[in-house]
C-alpha cells in the first residue's frame, strides 16, 4: 500500500526582498517492494553559506540515492534492529560522503561551509517507517485518533539560527535515526522546514496546530500551498512541507478536539553520547573508557541493533546508559573495536577488552594540551608541551585536564577523612586557559602576579609560579615545558 505524496514550498519574504532564491529543496521517490522515500533540506542562507540552495538540492538527491542503493543491495529480511543499525551507521556515513563528493564537484566550490544545509528523511517499507534528521525543522506523525507524535528528540544545544549541519566534520554522528513498525492507524507523516516552526514562536511544539490542520484537510492537492503561505506570513522564511497521507484510513478526530501531542522523553540528566564524542580528543578518550566499563558490566552483551547513537551519558551518575530494547546479543570483539574507532577516529591494535582498556588509560595519561595548536594531542617527543603540576606538603602531583584534587595531595593525613577539594577544568571558550574549581567551604587566597580570593564554587585560573593557600596550607602551581 503506497502513501499519497504531497509537497510544496513558499519563498520567504526576507529572501524575496534581498533577491535570494528559495533555499529549501525536497524530493519524493517510490521504489519496488513498497519502499517510498521523501526528503527535505533547508539551506542555511547568509553570507557564509552562499550556495546553500545547491547544497540542499544535493542533500535530498544523495539521501534518496543512498536509500535506493541500500535496498537494491539488501538481500536479507528486514528487521527493526538491522534497519536501525544500518541507518545509524552505514547509511548516515554514506549520505555524508555522497553529499561531500557532490558539492566538491561544483565549479565554484571552495569550502563545504558555502553549501551548508539540514536534512530530513523518511523511508517507508511494507513493515517499517524510518526517519533520519540532522539540523532543525520537524518530523511529525499524525494518527487517525488525532495524536501528533514527534519521533525525533529535540536538540537543546542550539539556539536561534544555529543548528546542526551537513557541513560538520562528523555530520553522520549528528544524524538522529528513529525506526518504527508501520501501523495501519498512521494517517499522515510530515517533514517541515523551520519556516513552519518559526511561525509558532511561543513554544517548541506549538506547531502541532499546523500538522493537525493538514491532517483535517481532505483537499491538500489544492490547499497545501495556502497552509504554507499562512505560516510563511509569520516566519518570513522559506517554508516547505512534504508529506505522506494514508489513503486507507480516515482521521477520527473532530474539528473541535484539543491537540494531543506525544513526545519521547529521556531523563533530564541524560545527554546523547554522540554529542560528547564530536568534541576534543580528551572527551573522546574519556567516553571510550566509560564505554569499555559499560561493556565490562554487561559482559559484552548489548541489545540487538545497538550503535553509538543508542547510548546516553548520565551526568548525575557519571556513567553511560542505554535505553532498553527487547533482546540482547553478544558483541564480537571486532564489533567492539569498530565502535571504539568511530568514537576515537583512529584504530587501537589490541586483542581483548582488558588490553583495550589499559591502552585507553595509557593514552589518556599521555594527553597534553598543545598551546600552539589549541588542541589535545597524544604526548610526543616532537612536541613542546606543558606539564602542569601541583606541589603541596605531601609531594608533587602532575595535573591533567580532568584531575580531581583530594586533601591527601596537599597534606599528610592521619585519618580516613580525605574529601575532594578541587577539580581541574578547561575554560569553555578560551581553550588554552585552565583552572581549579574550589570544592571546599573556605575561601582560597592566591598570590602570584596578583592577589585574588577564590570563594567556594569559584574557579582559580592556573598560572605558573603561583601560590594558593587552601585550608591555610600553601600549594605551588608550576607550568613547565618538557
Amino acid at each position: 500500500m503506497d502513501f499519497m505524496n504531497f509537497g510544496a514550498s513558499v519563498t520567504g519574504t526576507k529572501h524575496i526582498k534581498n533577491g535570494l532564491p528559495n533555499q529549501d529543496a525536497y524530493l519524493f521517490k517510490n521504489f519496488d517492494d513498497g519502499v517510498q522515500v521523501m526528503a527535505l533540506s533547508d539551506g542555511h542562507g547568509g553570507s557564509k553559506h552562499i550556495y546553500s540552495d545547491v547544497g540542499a538540492m544535493h542533500a535530498v538527491n544523495v539521501a534518496v540515492e543512498a536509500v535506493k542503493a541500500y535496498f537494491e543491495a539488501k538481500s536479507t529480511v528486514y528487521t527493526l534492529s538491522a534497519l536501525k543499525m544500518d541507518f545509524e551507521e552505514r547509511l548516515s556515513i554514506e549520505i555524508q560522503t555522497r553529499w561531500l563528493n557532490k558539492i566538491m564537484q561544483e565549479p565554484l566550490f571552495e569550502t563545504p561551509i558555502q553549501y551548508g544545509c539540514t536534512l530530513l528523511l523518511a523511508v517507508k517499507t511494507s513493515e517499517f517507517i524510518i526517519f533520519l534528521q540532522i539540523g532543525d525543522g520537524k518530523i511529525a506523525m499524525v494518527y487517525e485518533d488525532g495524536v501528533i507524535y514527534y519521533p525525533v528528540h529535540r536538540d537543546t544545544r542550539y539556539e536561534g539560527n544555529v543548528t546542526a549541519s551537513m557541513v560538520q566534520e562528523e555530520a553522520w554522528l549528528e544524524m538522529k535515526v528513529k525506526v518504527l513498525p508501520l501501523e495501519c492507524s498512521l494517517h499522515m507523516v510530515v517533514l517541515a522546514s523551520d519556516g513552519v516552526e518559526n511561525a509558532y514562536p511561543n513554544g517548541y511544539y506549538d506547531d502541532a496546530e499546523f500538522y493537525a490542520n493538514l491532517a483535517k484537510d481532505n483537499n491538500l492537492a489544492d490547499d497545501l500551498m495556502e497552509h504554507l503561505e499562512n505560516a510563511a506570513h509569520f516566519s518570513k522564511d522559506d517554508t516547505t512541507a512534504v508529506l505522506w497521507k494514508n489513503p486507507q484510513n480516515q482521521l477520527l478526530a473532530d474539528e473541535g478536539d484539543s491537540l494531543k501531542i506525544w513526545i519521547d522523553n529521556c531523563p533530564e540528566d541524560w545527554v546523547p553520547l554522540t554529542y560528547l564524542i564530536t568534541g576534543e580528543l580528551h572527551k573522546r578518550l574519556e567516553m571510550s573508557i566509560k564505554f569499555v566499563d559499560y561493556l565490562d558490566a554487561q559482559n559484552d552483551e548489548l541489545f540487538v541493533g545497538t550503535t553509538l547513537k543508542s547510548f546516553y551519558y548520565d551526568q548525575s551518575e557519571k556513567k553511560l546508559q542505554l535505553i532498553p530494547d527487547t533482546s540482547k546479543e553478544k558483541l564480537s570483539f571486532f564489533r567492539i573495536k569498530k565502535m571504539m574507532a568511530l568514537i576515537l577516529r583512529f584504530q587501537i591494535e589490541c586483542s581483548n577488552r582488558n588490553e583495550l582498556k589499559r591502552t585507553l588509560i595509557q593514552l589518556q595519561q599521555n594527553l597534553r594540551y598543545d598551546q600552539r595548536k589549541k588542541a589535545f594531542v597524544i604526548d610526543s617527543d616532537k612536541l613542546l608541551l606543558p606539564i602542569v603540576s601541583l606541589e603541596g606538603a605531601n609531594g608533587q602531583f602532575e595535573l591533567f585536564y580532568d584531575s580531581e584534587i583530594y586533601l591527601h595531595q596537599i597534606m599528610p593525613l592521619s585519618s580516613s577523612y580525605n574529601p575532594l577539594i578541587g577539580k581541574i577544568v578547561q575554560h569553555p571558550k578560551l581553550k588554552g586557559v585552565w583552572g581549579m574549581v574550589n570544592y571546599t567551604n573556605h575561601t582560597w587566597e592566591v598570590y602570584g602576579n596578583k592577589y585574588e580570593c577564590i570563594a567556594p564554587g569559584k574557579t582559580m585560573t592556573l598560572r605558573s609560579q603561583m601560590t594558593a593557600f587552601i585550608n591555610s596550607i600553601p600549594i605551588h602551581i608550576c607550568i613547565q615545558f618538557q
